[in-house]
């Protein structure tokens, strides 16, 4: 993406440094946002059993909250490890 683009280059201009301020600040609201999305979620899907799509028709899916926990896992990673060291690469401050 756009982001990885102006992470990956050596030097950026004013421009671009304002570009990827913006996308950074963008990316993570989208991660934290669903990351909040997903944490209100799992509840749901611990209390009604016709959510989890391990009992559809199709058992080859892992059950729905191993799912959600898994997708948490991932957005924590996101935001925690992956973002701040794309930030750095930017050369951007706390």
């Amino acid at each position: 993406d756009r982001l990885n683009d102006l992470a990956n280059k050596s030097q950026l201009t004013q421009q671009e440094d304002n570009e990827a301020a913006q996308l950074y600040d963008r990316w993570l609201a989208v991660l934290r946002d669903e990351k909040e999305n997903t944490e209100a979620a799992l509840p749901l899907m611990k209390l009604d059993v016709r959510l989890d799509p391990y009992y559809g028709s199709d058992h080859s899916f892992s059950h729905g909250v191993d799912m959600i926990e898994a997708k948490l896992d991932i957005l924590q990673g996101e935001i925690e490890n992956y973002l701040p060291s794309v930030k750095k690469r930017l050369g951007m401050g706390d």
